[in-house]
């Protein structure tokens, strides 16, 4: 022990030492958004959660930390992945009621245990199950369906004994389903009709992001006895939430994103050249984090307008939204001297850095 002490005390004394010595690091003067940072601009620019691993492949590390400026690479893959996350934000964001149908699903850790509440987010009096949280692009009618875990036999668990399930949206019950008991359907998963077919809903939902919740009504008898069969006992719960839509679409919405973007709404056509202007120089500024020039915005609305022409003026929005979010002033971070210090002298850092 006293070997092991001296040694840290060796290593921390030395760090130490070097680091009053030449107390300055250096800077990346030019260095890309991370995957964390990325969503974190998104969602201060636009007012939306974006699940960042979903939409960007993984960081290079160096040392161990995702944010070194020196290994942040810009390969060909996260370009391409760069303008299909901008595709797909700007139209999460403005609210495109052009969107196709889509099909996603959450799934549950196989192995989880779900045999009490599972979180502050879930019901008192609820036992099991999970909650996600997914964007509504638009108003309009979406399917929220569930489907129970499967064990490592590829059985249905939990289907000794009948269950009542709850599926809620933001808290709002969406309705209870019972899943009847049925022990030969637990062991033959695939067979037939399965246990969980029904375990689904088709509601109307605003737009916006917001919590599905299925879980089940705690137990409040246990059986006495020996438990024969104790994994479908203790391992029964959700494995998975899938949510389809949207279908019947209503409207774009009224969200946060659109609250943040639409800063003026033109009464007429004549109006929507300087609301667009309007619209696209605060964006830009937000996002390039600096005053917005004139070649800035002549870029932009050069992009408006084409879209315009045939979309009308949302989509001109969308599209020169999109630009913005593939721009390299956002996906970069710049540090420079302001103008007339001395390089390496001490001065006063602005608020973003």
């Amino acid at each position: 022990p006293e070997t092991y002490a001296a040694l840290v005390a060796f290593i921390e004394g030395e760090r130490d030492r070097i680091a009053e010595a030449h107390p300055n690091p250096g800077r990346p003067t030019l260095r890309r958004l991370n995957r964390v940072e990325y969503a974190n601009a998104v969602r201060d620019l636009l007012s939306l959660e974006i699940d960042g691993a979903e939409l960007l492949p993984a960081d290079d590390i160096g040392y161990g930390f995702d944010n070194i400026g020196d290994v942040l690479s810009v390969s060909p893959l996260l370009l391409e992945r760069y303008l299909s996350a901008a595709s797909k934000i700007s139209r999460m964001a403005v609210g495109d009621t052009s969107t196709p149908t889509q099909f996603q699903t959450y799934d549950v850790p196989r192995g989880l245990k779900q045999n009490d509440r599972m979180g502050e987010s879930m019901p008192f009096g609820s036992r099991g199950g999970s909650s996600i949280r997914h964007h509504f692009p638009v108003d309009g009618e979406y399917v929220i369906s569930v489907k129970l875990q499967i064990g490592r036999s590829e059985q249905i668990m939990g289907l000794e004994r009948e269950r009542k399930m709850d599926l809620r949206l933001d808290g709002e019950n969406l309705g209870r389903f019972t899943i009847a008991a049925d022990r030969s359907a637990g062991r033959m998963h695939g067979a037939g009709e399965s246990p969980d077919a029904h375990l689904e809903a088709r509601i109307a939902v605003k737009a916006g992001t917001r919590t599905v919740t299925a879980t089940f009504l705690k137990d409040t008898v246990v059986p006495e006895g020996i438990l024969r069969d104790r994994e479908a006992m203790f391992f029964e719960g959700v494995g998975s939430i899938s949510v389809a839509g949207p279908y019947e679409v209503q409207g774009p919405g009224d969200t946060p994103s659109r609250e943040k973007i639409f800063v003026c709404r033109p009464a007429q056509a004549a109006d929507e050249q300087a609301c667009a202007e309007r619209i696209l120089s605060t964006l830009a500024r937000r996002a390039y984090r600096r005053p917005v020039n004139g070649d800035d915005l002549t870029q932009l609305m050069d992009l408006y307008s084409q879209e315009a022409q045939e979309g009308g003026f949302e989509a001109g929005i969308r599209f020169a939204l999109q630009k913005i979010l593939v721009s390299p002033e956002f996906l970069f971070l710049v540090e420079l001297d302001p103008p007339g210090v001395q390089a390496g002298s001490v001065h006063r850092v602005s608020d973003l850095e």
